[in-house]
């Protein structure tokens, strides 16, 4: 489960506020709209209880039938006309919070993508995919669904409370008993729900994260037969959730009880009140009848607006989990990049030195000590060591993701903190097991390393890695759409665009996590060539899966609990008989 401190962050409620004015800000136009039609259709909807009053107080009265039978012609047309301006005042209020819910997810985009690769690893990806996907859809639900029924419902009682103060006041007696329960309801209801649908969301993304942990890291998980724990990790985060989802149908249900009763509560004064007005002659049978018409017209909006209130509650804890991330500080050299971010000395190899360094996620509990490095120019290194070593937190200090608690990490002279993260990631390129492609051609999936990269650029790069048969072979070339819902790609063929991209970037140091370990697959040997093509010239920083590609590497670094332990040739280290030699020995026998 993530720490508190490791969460991204969820708006307050002023921050919600401030989000939501300035979205909607210039939107006066279509607010107005929106009240005119809303206020013409809740009007028309007192017509019917008005009208059936007349008809009672006509029958007692003997009136003929071609009165009751224009009547009855006002009310069709008045049933027609509220239907009519209802539909067109929810289909225009959704069509404002559909665009603003599409904005929503678009800046939420924008800014998940400028977080800092730190902040993004801490929290996980999964709480991250949780905001942008359920949350989102849950903001989506409640401002395009219930808000539009809100408002309908709102113009309707403020409208029938309007129309009960000309007919007899009285008659709101009625609610003097059911408002007391509702209210009551309501408030147990914000002041259980909020938390538990708050710490659910929360849960919901660590599941989340862990699952999608699980499956990016399959292949690792097979090879060391983790299998079985990661299946009791993803079980431990699943039954929070499961508990959290109990708690807060538990809550509805009551909340959902509580009003059934203030309803019959407000029934039985409603008749009371009623018998009395007609007993003592106050009011007409007609006009009683309108009068309890109008009251029971009441009940119909208020439910409506109370049963929403669970998806409301829903979509404002989601929306501050949205403006959470809208407003998570980022510096300002983050947020765009600067003329000066392309390094003049771009695709030559430097010099990497990593001097005393240590780093720990948590206070007190460190994930790599004392760590002292140097990689000349164009040397490539392997980093070997069992699971939990610190190789992947190594590769991520280098890159960037995280920033060392104490040490330096230089690029020849130049401290890495000293970048900002453009000039970073123009000179360092990393690779992952995790390769993605994105949605669209294949073309595009390629130039997001070098938008300037010509076509015959991209065939060299392609060629250099072993992908452009397969790639020709395809039925538009690079104009083929890839990704999700398109043409899907092998977890090899993926791995090949992956280098190819290196080889477009023309980065000065590389770094390959585990970025060929598709051991299972027939085309492992024809990734590992790829990738040597793909870092020849570079500095290399290689977290090797696959012992045979360590053993080409010119020096190997074993790491254990997050120290460096031995180093060298891979000839030197078998000769030593150390850790590394075991791990060669194990590794060899099970080829």
């Amino acid at each position: 489960m993530i720490d508190v401190e490791d969460r991204l962050p969820t708006a307050s409620r002023t921050e919600v506020v401030a989000e939501l004015r300035a979205q909607t800000a210039g939107q006066w136009r279509a607010g107005l709209l929106i009240v005119i039609i809303m206020t013409a259709a809740a009007a028309a909807g007192l017509v019917l209880p008005i009208a059936l009053g007349r008809v009672v107080d006509a029958v007692s009265a003997g009136r003929s039938t071609s009165y009751l039978t224009g009547i009855a012609a006002v009310i069709v047309a008045a049933s027609v006309i509220q239907a009519v301006l209802s539909g067109v005042g929810i289909v225009v209020s959704a069509r404002v919070f559909d665009r603003l819910v599409a904005r929503l997810r678009e800046r939420l985009v924008d800014r998940s993508l400028a977080l800092p690769q730190s902040v993004v690893e801490r929290a996980g990806t999964g709480d991250l995919l949780s905001r942008a996907g359920e949350d989102i859809n849950n903001v989506s639900s409640a401002l395009s669904s219930v808000l539009p029924t809100f408002a309908v419902s709102v113009f309707t009682i403020a409208v029938t409370l309007a129309g009960m103060a000309v007919i007899d006041p009285r008659f709101l007696l009625a609610l003097v008993v059911s408002v007391p329960l509702q209210v009551l309801a309501v408030r147990y209801y914000l002041r259980t729900a909020p938390p538990l649908w708050a710490e659910a969301m929360t849960l919901i993304g660590a599941r989340t994260n862990q699952v999608f942990g699980s499956f990016r890291g399959a292949s690792t998980v097979t090879a060391y037969r983790l299998a079985d724990q990661h299946v009791d990790k993803i079980a431990s985060a699943t039954w929070p959730v499961v508990r959290y989802g109990l708690l807060t149908r538990i809550v509805t249900n009551r909340f959902f009880t509580r009003l059934t009763a203030s309803e019959l509560a407000g029934l039985a004064g409603l008749l009371i009140v009623g018998y009395w007005l007609v007993s003592s002659d106050r009011v007409t049978i007609g006009m009683a009848t309108t009068g309890m018409l109008l009251v029971f017209r009441l009940f119909q909006p208020v439910r409506g607006m109370l049963l929403h209130v669970d998806v409301m509650q829903t979509g404002m804890t989601s929306l501050a989990r949205v403006v959470g991330v809208l407003t998570f500080p980022i510096a300002a050299e983050d947020l765009a990049a600067p003329a000066t971010s392309v390094p003049t000395r771009r695709g030559i190899a430097r010099a990497l030195r990593i001097d005393g360094m240590s780093f720990a996620y948590r206070e007190g509990h460190p994930v790599l000590r004392d760590v002292d490095l140097h990689i000349a120019p164009g040397e490539h290194v392997a980093l070997v060591g069992t699971s939990g070593a610190g190789k992947t937190t190594l590769a991520g200090l280098i890159a960037g993701i995280h920033r060392p608690g104490r040490g330096h990490i230089r690029l020849d002279d130049i401290d890495i903190d000293a970048m900002d993260r453009f000039t970073l990631t123009a000179e360092i390129a990393m690779i992952s097991q995790a390769t993605y492609t994105f949605a669209g051609s294949l073309r595009d999936n390629l130039t997001l390393a070098n938008p300037a990269a010509t076509d015959s650029e991209i065939g060299t790069a392609l060629d250099a890695v072993f992908a452009a048969d397969w790639v020709a072979a395809l039925p538009s070339g690079l104009d083929t759409v890839v990704g999700a819902h398109a043409r899907d790609l092998t977890a090899g063929q993926q791995q090949q665009l992956a280098l190819a991209r290196v080889l477009l970037k023309d980065p000065s140091v590389a770094i390959l996590d585990e970025a060929t370990a598709e051991s299972g697959s027939s085309n492992a040997r024809l990734l590992e060539r790829a990738a040597d093509v793909a870092i020849a010239g570079r500095t290399a920083l290689i977290v090797a899966h696959r012992l045979s590609q360590a053993a080409r590497a010119d020096r190997i670094v074993v790491m254990d609990q997050g120290r460096i332990i031995e180093q060298g040739t891979h000839d030197e280290l078998v000769a030593e008989g150390g850790q590394y030699a075991r791990l060669w020995n194990a590794w060899s026998a099970h080829r």
